[in-house]
Parts: C-alpha cells; structure tokens; sequence
C-alpha cells in the first residue's frame, strides 16, 4: 500500500521530469542476425580461395556491421533503494530503481511498468547491496565546489564523507571492434567499457586522483606530503584503487 502511495504522488510531482525516450538504447544485445548467418556461410567459401596474409589477403566480403556488448547501467539489476528530489524534501523509500549512466536516468521499476526520472531532478539516490547496506550516490550539482573542473550530468557514489571526501564515478568508453579476418583474432563487436574513477574535494576544487608513488593523494593535505608517503609505506599502502585511497584519505581527516 506505501509503495502504491509513492508511486501515486511521485507520478504527479514529476510528469515533467519522466522522459519518454529512456528505455531506447539502454540494453545493447548482440543477438546474431540473419546477415551475420549468411556472411558466416559465404566466409567458409571465400576461406578456401584467401592467401591468409595481412598484408596480402584480399576479401571481397565485408564483415557485418559491429553490434555493441555491454550495457551503459551503473548495475543492470533493478535494486532496492531510494531518493530524494530537488523540488520537495520527501525521500521516496522502498522503490525499486537502477541508474542508467549515458542518459542520466534513474530508471523506476512499477507495477505497471518502468518509468525514467531525470538524474537533474534527484539530489541522491541510495542502493542496496547484496549485504543489506546502502550505498548513497549524491548528484553532482549538489556539492559544494561544483565547477568547470567537475564532470557534469552525473552521480558520485560517496565512499567516505569528511572533511576531504572521497567519491567515485564509472566512466564509459566505447571500444571499437579490433576483429582482422586474415588472422581470425579480435572482437567483432564494439564493446561498452566501464572503469572507475575517483576525486575529492579540497577548498571547492575536483582533484581526480591518480596513481603510483607519486599519487596526487599525498597532496590532499598541504605540508602533510612526506609524512603521509612515510605513513604509507610503513603499512604498505599503495594509492592504485580504492582500499589505498580509502587508507590514506582516513589518515588525511585524522590529522586534519
């Protein structure tokens, strides 16, 4: 009953908000076609007669038009979770939601169907995990220090909040197909690439933070370089993905 509640007023405070175009393009599959099939029984053809050279192979069969692997989902899973607008302080709890990352979409999985929000009219969402925490990603817009140097029409995931936070976000690359019909290696397939990339926030300006020996990490903390490197090597913290930064962003807020 709560749930149809939410989902009554939720409905009326965001027919603006709802585009209709959402749920075009966010699943790619990469079912084979018929064109795939027929170019697959003219190639064994072609095989016989082909010099299986790079340099010198020529075939008159082109390959069929790369389809794309992947999907641009935070998590392709719909979750329980929960958010909260921009226009009105109620927390929408108990729905059940996933984040689409190209579009900005948080895609609402109803009943009766699933509905798309524009991420510019959320302040946060949260998800629940597979061990029943939360994970809170807040709208860019939302923090203080949003600027040129922030990435825009995005949510950060908060993976520690204090006086020198740290957020992170999946960035998108398309991979283009790579597939050489001479030597039958590569993808066929253009595939969707997700990888994460982390960033605080000292005196309103996005750090993203990068690797190695030399990580701008040991920098958070003006004056506090060599002892934060000293720290870390002593307890063999390495700056390279997300338990090092998490180690040595906690060290920063103690001595903050």
């Amino acid at each position: 009953m709560r749930k149809h509640v939410a989902q009554i007023t939720l409905s009326l405070l965001l027919s603006a908000a709802i585009s209709p175009s959402f749920a075009q393009g966010s699943n790619v599959g990469n079912t084979a076609s018929t064109a795939g099939n027929e170019y697959l029984q003219k190639q064994n053809a072609v095989d016989r007669l082909a010099v299986v050279n790079p340099n010198t192979a020529t075939f008159g069969i082109p390959l069929p038009p790369a389809s794309l692997e992947g999907d641009f989902y935070l998590d392709s899973e719909f979750k329980e979770g929960s958010f909260e607008l921009t226009v009105s302080p109620k927390v929408y709890d108990d729905m059940v939601i996933r984040y689409d990352l190209r579009s900005n979409l948080i895609e609402i999985n109803y009943d009766d169907g699933v509905r798309g929000l524009d991420g510019n009219k959320v302040k946060y969402f949260d998800l629940k995990t597979s061990t029943n925490k939360y994970k809170r990603y807040v709208n860019v817009n939302q923090l203080k220090g949003s600027g040129d140097d922030m990435p825009t029409n995005i949510f950060l995931e908060v993976i520690l909040d204090g006086a020198v936070p740290l957020y992170s976000y999946e960035k998108i690359t398309i991979k283009k197909a790579d597939y050489n019909v001479a030597l039958n290696v590569g993808n066929k397939n253009d595939q969707i690439l997700k990888k994460p990339v982390y960033l605080s926030i000292v005196d309103g300006k996005a750090i993203e933070l990068t690797k190695g020996r030399n990580s701008n990490v040991f920098s958070l903390l003006p004056g506090k370089e060599n002892e934060l490197k000293a720290y870390a090597k002593a307890n063999k913290i390495k700056p390279k993905d997300v338990e090092g930064y998490v180690a040595i962003i906690n060290k920063i807020n103690s001595l903050n």
